[in-house]
């Protein structure tokens, strides 16, 4: 189950209520969403995270992402003169 939703200029991220998946779809570049491809996705596509992550919280900006982990650990991507 979707517990939170973002979405920046040209893309959307999706959090799940058990916090170890990230989804994102929209475009692509400058590696926006986390999937370790400079690539368009039209639907939600699982991001690159390390395993047993969990993630508390979601945001995303103009051209880069970012999530905080359940220990408050803060991780960005995308392009970085963006944020």
């Amino acid at each position: 189950m979707i517990i939170d939703i973002t979405a920046g200029n040209e893309h959307c991220l999706a959090l799940t209520e058990t916090g170890d998946s990230v989804f994102a779809w929209g475009q692509g570049k400058y590696g926006a969403l986390g999937t370790s491809k400079s690539q368009n996705f039209s639907t939600p596509t699982e991001i690159d995270k390390p395993d047993g992550l969990l993630v508390a919280s979601i945001a995303a900006g103009s051209r880069h992402s970012a999530f905080i982990t359940v220990e408050q650990d803060l991780y960005m991507f995308g392009l970085g003169a963006s944020g």
